[in-house]
């Protein structure tokens, strides 16, 4: 019993040593640079949001749009009505489809977390700044790697579709 009492408290201790400690801590220098720049670093994430936000609006869906509902679908249907069913192929929709579901979640998630780095006052709070910053970094990575992954499974969608003409 007193043994489970001690885990317990260290357990507790750890929590709270490790919930006060600033993930994305930022040195002296660095919140000065961020002061003396912030009009500079507002304007380039501000055309970040723009450039990203017409990608995502404009560019983007429609081209996964269109590979899911005009070549991927249709071809998996064909396939199916003929008896020809790929395993490979239906496998390869449904990864597509849940990483592109994946992609429009993750969009906005670094959409929201941008909107609030940029309200943010970088010259009255460098470090809220900073850590904020570090969070946006963060949720466009997981953007960056759906788009990645879904590139990859476009390619394995070709690799498919030229085996199975081959095999035709």
């Amino acid at each position: 019993m007193l043994k489970m009492k001690r885990s317990y408290f260290f357990i507790a201790l750890l929590l709270v040593l490790f919930s006060s400690v600033n993930v994305f801590a930022i040195s002296e220098t660095q919140q000065k640079a961020v002061v003396k720049n912030c009009k500079r670093i507002r304007e380039t994430l501000k055309g970040i949001q723009r450039a990203d936000t017409s990608a995502r609006t404009d560019y983007l869906p429609s081209i996964y749009d269109e590979m899911l509902g005009s070549f991927i679908i249709p071809m998996n249907s064909r396939l199916l009505k003929n008896d020809q069913t790929s395993d490979l192929l239906i496998k390869n929709q449904e990864d597509f489809a849940e990483t592109y579901s994946e992609f429009k979640a993750d969009f906005v998630t670094y959409s929201r977390s941008m909107e609030k780095l940029l309200s943010i006052n970088c010259e009255d709070n460098p470090k809220e700044f900073y850590s904020a910053l570090e969070i946006v970094r963060t949720d466009r990575e997981y953007v960056n790697l759906d788009t990645k992954k879904m590139s990859q499974i476009i390619d394995k969608q070709k690799t498919y579709v030229e085996t199975l003409k081959e095999s035709l």
